[in-house]
Order: structure tokens, then C-alpha cells, then sequence
């Protein structure tokens, strides 16, 4: 009798932790993908569709920032991540690779109202760090400036605070959970200002308005602030990973991109 309880036990033990586990052995045709806000809010659940349309493959897509997918791709949650921002150098190496698909430039964006289109870098950083405060000050409308950021831990946070605000502290008034969030926020609330990939802005046509720096536009190739968006995965990540990233890379994702006036990475 003992010896029956003992197998029963172990049985249960064995399936508790299959139910309760990361399996790095996830179901081959079912594609777990962990994604940046950013990058979804521009190629959206319509291409993914198309993927599942084309290759019988479904996929099932958490959203968050890129550190987050990252996290949840290396912990077993996800088979893949797509992330602004690459590997850092404290990851495991040889386990994971990075492959850039799109660079996009990372968008200053306005409420319709502002009465700006056009800011200099030093403008730019005197409203983030709070140094001007008011439209009127960088020859717009006379109305308070509100400073709109997604959070933290989000790529676009990370990268306008190294390329725009050279490691200057942001200061804001309000600050979206995620990137994508940062387009409906500045939509809706007078005198605010953020920014996100212009991909997103384009995607919105019409709800925001694209704000120039040094009188580029975030359509030109001069333009300042840019952002490349990964695939990260392990390196041996099977087949329906592969399908992915080559359905993205080849003709439907380029011509998507270029719609959007985004710069496909082939190689």
C-alpha cells in the first residue's frame, strides 16, 4: 500500500509541475510571441492574422514593454520577443540572438492645438526637463505645457532619454503605462506632448501631430532619433520562430514598413 501511495504522489508531483512550470518545449504550432507596445501598435493583430492565414500557425501575443517580452521570452513564457532595444551585454551569451527587421524614427509628438511644428533640440529639452513650461516660449499657442512619457521601462523612455535628453532627468505630469498609450493621451489632453515611434504616429493618422526637430521631419532620412526593432530568441528556436521572422523580413512586412515610411532590415 505504501509503495502504491508513493507512485501516486510522485505522478501528482510531476504533474503539478508540468502545469505550473515554464515549458521550454512549447507546442511546435502554436507561437507564443511577447511583444513591445511599440511594435505592435504599428504592425498590429492584422498582420499577425495574415501570418496565421498563410502558415496554419497561431499565435498568441502578450504585450508590454520590450524589457518585459525579453524577460518572459528568456523565462519559457514566450518563443519569441520583439523589442526596441537589443540584447544587453549582461545576457547570457551564446543561449540568445538578436535580429534587427526595421529601423523607424522615434517621433516628437503634440496635441493639434499647440500651435508648434517645429522645435530645436534645446527647445526639446527645456520641456522635458521642465524649463519651459508654457506653448508661447517656443513660438506656439499661450497655453501650459503638459509632458507626456510612457513608463520607464520602456524602450522609447530609454532611447529619448540617451539620444535627446543626453542622460538629462525627464520631468513629466503624467506618464502612460505603456508606449502606445502616449497617442491617445496626447489626443485627448490640451497642451501635451510625448513621443513614440513615428510608425505608431502614422497608424493614427490624424490623432496627434508630428512636431519636426531642427526642421527635419520624422519622415527624413536626416532626422535625429531613431529606433531598431528586434526579433530576440533563443538560438535554436525552431521553425514556426523561423516562419515569423522570415514572414516579417520578406515582401508583406516590407511593403507594410515602406507604407509607413519605416526602414526594413534585410540582413
Amino acid at each position: 500500500m505504501g509503495k502504491a501511495i508513493n507512485v501516486f504522489m510522485f505522478c501528482v508531483a510531476i504533474m503539478m509541475y508540468c502545469i505550473f512550470i515554464p515549458n521550454s518545449d512549447l507546442q511546435a504550432e502554436e507561437l507564443k510571441f511577447s511583444c513591445s507596445a511599440q511594435i505592435m501598435e504599428t504592425f498590429g493583430s492584422d498582420f499577425l492574422k495574415r501570418f496565421t492565414e498563410k502558415t496554419g500557425i497561431d499565435v498568441s501575443v502578450n504585450t508590454s514593454a520590450s524589457e518585459a517580452a525579453v524577460f518572459r521570452m528568456m523565462n519559457g513564457y514566450s518563443h519569441v520577443a520583439g523589442s526596441m532595444k537589443g540584447l544587453r551585454h549582461n545576457k547570457p551569451q551564446g543561449q540568445y540572438i538578436e535580429i534587427p527587421f526595421c529601423k523607424d524614427n522615434l517621433a516628437v509628438i503634440g496635441n493639434v492645438g499647440i500651435g508648434v511644428n517645429n522645435l530645436s533640440e534645446q527647445d526639446l529639452q527645456k520641456i522635458f526637463t521642465r524649463s519651459v513650461t508654457n506653448w508661447k516660449e517656443v513660438g506656439g499657442a499661450d497655453q501650459k505645457i503638459t509632458v507626456v512619457v510612457p513608463g520607464r521601462d520602456t524602450a522609447a523612455y530609454q532611447n529619448f532619454r540617451e539620444q535627446v535628453m543626453k542622460g538629462e532627468k525627464i520631468v513629466h505630469d503624467f506618464m502612460a503605462a505603456q508606449s502606445s498609450d502616449v497617442i491617445d493621451a496626447v489626443r485627448t489632453m490640451q497642451g501635451s506632448v510625448s513621443f513614440i515611434t513615428q510608425g505608431a504616429v502614422v497608424a493614427n493618422k490624424g490623432a496627434v501631430k508630428k512636431i519636426r526637430i531642427n526642421s527635419y521631419s520624422p519622415k527624413d532620412t536626416e532626422y535625429p532619433y531613431f529606433q531598431t526593432m528586434y526579433f530576440i530568441t533563443k538560438k535554436e528556436h525552431g521553425n514556426a520562430v523561423e516562419k515569423l521572422i522570415n514572414f516579417y523580413r520578406n515582401e508583406d512586412g516590407r511593403k507594410i514598413m515602406e507604407n509607413y515610411s519605416m526602414i526594413p532590415i534585410s540582413e
